[in-house]
């Protein structure tokens, strides 16, 4: 799912959890929720990951693709911005 993108990702950037989080106007527990698959970020949120991150978002098939991640029950689990 998109957690561990992000987290990898996180990672990858050398980025706490901490700072991904003061970065993208969020808390840590949101962050934290992210990562762990608890709730997927909003729209705005993605595209400020995808900017903090450089990669892209895109749709295909009528499948959102997130960070090479698909998310089928992302409206479900969307955290609000």
């Amino acid at each position: 799912m998109i957690g561990k993108k992000i987290a990898q990702l996180r990672t990858q950037h050398k980025l706490s959890q901490k700072e991904l989080a003061r970065r993208t106007g969020v808390s840590v527990a949101t962050v934290k929720n992210w990562e762990g698959d608890s709730s997927d970020p909003c729209l705005e949120n993605i595209k400020i990951l995808s900017n903090i991150f450089n990669v892209t978002t895109d749709s295909r098939l009528g499948q959102t693709r997130i960070f090479g991640s698909t998310m089928r029950s992302w409206r479900k689990r969307t955290s609000s911005c």
